[in-house]
């Protein structure tokens, strides 16, 4: 595991965790590229309610960038949501901020941000600096470890993001299109299981050109 725990944040009736192993994809981001970001969410109100779920950013000209999405929560009942934006350029720190707002009020209902003080920091890498290959599952016995440690096998270095989970993917395709290629194998998931979201967004990784292989 590459970060602690999700940074939790109450202001008023939302509980707010970022989820730090699902920011980029275990950490890993590229500059100007979309950059996926999973939020937990559990409301203590009696009721459902609808809320915005806001990332700010600052761009290298110093103006911000607000991505921001709408969701559904019922009392007492946790949720996930996915947020996307690009990395601005040449920012290698994690000076953002994550909302959650009463769309109507436009009350602030809870707050964070990624911890500055992970145990491993938040890397970040230009486009065409580093390949990367996300993995679900294991690696063992198929050769990967030795593709990415050896430089006569790739032109430029490659980094392998291991254990991801087919189910657990992102929801947009372009959440996914960060990664070179994406490797499943036998214990990367139940494709049974698989969000119909998950399994649109990766249909539509590949369309655009994104690599899926398959290990039977």
């Amino acid at each position: 595991v590459s970060f602690a725990s999700g940074v939790r944040a109450q202001v008023n009736s939302v509980d707010l965790q970022i989820d730090t192993q699902t920011l980029g994809f275990e950490g890993d981001v590229v500059e100007s590229q979309w950059t996926p970001m999973r939020l937990t969410l559990t409301s203590r109100a009696a009721e459902p309610r609808v809320v915005l779920c806001r990332w700010l950013l600052r761009d290298q000209d110093g103006d911000r960038i607000v991505a921001e999405r709408e969701a559904t929560l019922n009392p007492m009942t946790q949720a996930h949501l996915w947020l996307y934006a690009p990395v601005p350029v040449g920012q290698r720190q994690t000076a953002w901020q994550v909302q959650v707002i009463d769309p109507g009020t436009r009350e602030i209902l809870a707050q964070a941000a990624p911890p500055q003080n992970a145990p491993q920091p938040i890397n970040v890498y230009r486009p065409g600096e580093t390949r990367l290959i996300g993995v679900c599952g294991g690696v063992a016995d198929l050769g990967l470890l030795d593709y990415a440690s050896d430089a006569r096998t790739a032109q430029e270095p490659t980094r392998l993001i291991r254990n991801l989970n087919i189910e657990e993917l992102p929801d947009r395709w372009y959440g996914m299109s960060m990664l070179n290629a994406l490797i499943w194998t036998q214990n990367g998931g139940d494709p049974g299981q698989m969000p119909m979201h998950v399994q649109t967004a990766l249909r539509h990784y590949i369309e655009r050109g994104g690599h899926l292989v398959i290990v039977l």
